[in-house]
């Protein structure tokens, strides 16, 4: 009886594991995806920039539709990062009724398919490897 009771637990662990990098992953695909084809461009300029365990992020200040000034820390990226006081441009997404979504996340303009394919590939290796947990799961 404990070993059906443990099987059962190590797959709902695995099933839930499964569902929320799923959800990061695919849901980081359609952001990219809504933000290049709805998102507001604004140009940006790089003010400093930050570094951390993944690489060197540009610090990068901007105005919004509305002539707010916005900052938000871009990616890490294999690309040339601009140099400080060098202008880039940035899209950030803007919500049905006007309101800017989350302009700290805005990212470096175009939002290229090295991005989304980054994200796709981790979503899809996460889904084999829960597949074959479950497999070997059900085997024992």
């Amino acid at each position: 009886m404990a070993h059906v009771l443990l099987k059962f637990f190590l797959v709902m662990v695995v099933i839930a594991l499964m569902h929320q990098f799923g959800r990061l992953t695919f849901g980081e695909v359609r952001r990219l995806r809504r933000l290049q084809s709805e998102g507001k461009r604004a140009t940006a300029v790089c003010v400093s920039h930050r570094v951390t365990r993944n690489g060197v992020l540009p610090v990068l200040l901007f105005r919004d539709q509305a002539g707010n000034e916005r900052r938000t820390v871009g990616k890490a990226s294999q690309q040339m990062q601009p140099a400080a006081g060098q202008s880039i441009e940035v899209v950030y997404g803007v919500t049905t009724s006007g309101l800017l979504s989350r302009p700290d996340r805005a990212e470096i303009y175009p939002v290229t398919a090295e991005k989304i394919r980054g994200h796709l590939i981790a979503g899809y290796a996460v889904l084999v490897v829960g597949v074959f947990l479950l497999v070997t799961f059900a085997r024992i």
